[in-house]
């Protein structure tokens, strides 16, 4: 688990140009983490990392983008570095979970 967790924090960490008024949209990281199985698992993730998400007025969920915790967090996340990219691994049995 903690290798998502890290991509995560990747993920989150490569989209901070598209923070809009402090807030990203669950959806963008899907789109940019297709392996997740829907926005709810990756607000769950992001909640289970300190982070914390809202629901807008449309129904749809964002991320309250901190990019203190964002760019802090990834040193919380204990996982050995590997010799491979892990954007290119596949995490869809492990987010199913």
């Amino acid at each position: 688990m903690d290798i998502i967790k890290k991509r995560l924090i990747e993920v989150l960490q490569s989209l901070k140009d598209e923070v809009k008024g402090g807030k990203l949209s669950l959806s963008k990281i899907k789109e940019v983490l297709p392996e997740a199985p829907s926005c709810k698992k990756i607000g769950s993730l992001l909640r289970g990392l300190g982070f914390k998400t809202k629901r807008s007025t449309g129904g749809r969920y964002f991320l309250i983008y901190d990019p203190k915790r964002v760019f802090s967090t990834s040193t919380l996340v204990d996982i050995p570095d590997y010799d491979f990219p892990i954007i290119d691994m596949d995490f869809s049995e492990f987010l199913k979970k």
